[in-house]
């Protein structure tokens, strides 16, 4: 202060309540001249520096207590207030005291003006946070652990779905699969046979993220085993794999479709597949530019009950017609959006090879998913006949 300037004093009863605070108080509560000079220090501050008085501070600075780094930081936290007349609140300062102890503190200093409004010195509150900074510390620790585990998990899945997609003269395959987090729910595979089908397995296990993830690995596994004794029945194949997975894993179900694809002898491909509970497939016909849903008889989701598979349909696809295999992500985010079906975006796009449409209505469902904040996996296959 210059030029005669005090302070207000304090009435007796505000004193007396001040003075209970600056006993009472946990927190670190002090008062600085503005050379940073302790002029007013709670208990709880004496203490935690070593002194039974809080008198003992008074006149001694952050030099008196700290390393050099730390004491010239709040020093000069305290310039820039004293300047500025700006206050710093609930900065979270690293302390090194003497004996080599690490504490964590959140501090706020303020200035205090007189009447004038002229700033006299700082008020400044310190709290000590070091439990919650070590256990932010640990949970950062295991996120990062959590972090490099589901990229590994993004990797293998990204090798095992879809993996081998079929490439012969005859059949040309487009398949998009964009998972809604690293990992998905979704899974489309064409495991190999032992005759000349060529299979495919879509599914969509309930619920997303690392766990469904970790299901869709089990099935892909448990596919490849079964599609080495495929002998042309996907309804027998789908309630084999319901038979391996039914109880295993408490609520959890998935949705599939299965079955083959064949080149015959006169050069048309005809298909075979079974159902359970998941989303039927569509047929474009190119030369009559119809699209054709299939219909399955009822059908039960995998793990569920026993022998939830639908009977076997079959059919044929001409030059140019194409079979749709997909999850309901996509179906299910075009009709929350309103303004266009499924049905709707497959016309708009079957111009395009069979993979750029596939890309094509994946890319355009995930960017309405994002105008209306829904989110979903998203697979989709698109098989074109000879």
């Amino acid at each position: 202060m210059s030029d005669g300037e005090t302070a207000r004093p304090m009435a007796p009863g505000s004193r007396k309540l001040f003075q209970a605070l600056m006993e009472q108080t946990p927190d670190r509560v002090y008062f600085k001249d503005l050379r940073s000079r302790f002029l007013v220090v709670s208990q709880a501050m004496a203490e935690k520096h070593g002194c039974n008085n809080p008198d003992e501070l008074i006149g001694k600075t952050d030099f008196d207590f700290f390393d050099d780094e730390h004491a010239r930081d709040a020093f000069e936290d305290e310039r820039q207030i004293i300047l500025t007349g700006k206050p710093v609140i609930n900065k979270e300062e690293r302390e090194v005291w003497p004996d080599g102890s690490i504490t964590w503190v959140s501090s706020t200093k303020v200035p205090l003006f007189l009447e004038s409004g002229k700033i006299a010195g700082i008020l400044g509150i310190t709290r000590d946070m070091t439990d919650e900074h070590h256990a932010r510390t640990m949970i950062q620790h295991h996120n990062d652990i959590l972090s490099r585990d589901l990229e590994s998990a993004r990797q293998v899945q990204k090798l095992m779905i879809p993996g081998r997609v079929p490439d012969f003269d005859g059949m040309t395959v487009g398949v998009s699969y964009r998972p809604m987090e690293a990992v998905g729910g979704d899974i489309i595979v064409f495991p190999v046979t032992p005759k000349k089908f060529t299979f495919f397995f879509i599914g969509d296990v309930c619920g997303h993220g690392l766990s469904a993830a970790m299901y869709t690995v089990l099935v892909r596994h448990l596919t490849d085993q079964l599609a080495s004794q495929y002998d042309g029945d996907p309804e027998q194949f789908l309630t084999s794999l319901n038979t391996l997975l039914l109880g295993q894993f408490n609520n959890r179900f998935m949705s599939a479709i299965c079955g083959h694809l064949l080149l015959t002898e006169s050069g048309h491909l005809t298909y075979t597949a079974a159902n359970t509970g998941h989303p039927p497939p569509f047929v474009w016909r190119k030369a009559t530019h119809t699209l054709e849903k299939l219909e399955f008889s009822e059908s039960m989701a995998i793990g569920l009950m026993d022998e939830p598979s639908s009977k076997p349909i079959q059919g044929e696809l001409g030059t140019g017609d194409r079979l749709f295999l997909y999850t309901d992500g996509l179906p299910e985010i075009l009709d929350a959006y309103g303004e266009l079906t499924f049905e709707q975006l497959i016309r708009a796009t079957v111009q395009l090879s069979p993979q750029h449409q596939a890309d094509s209505i994946t890319e355009r469902v995930r960017q309405i998913g994002d105008e209306i904040t829904m989110e979903d996996d998203l697979t989709l296959a698109v098989i074109e006949g000879p």
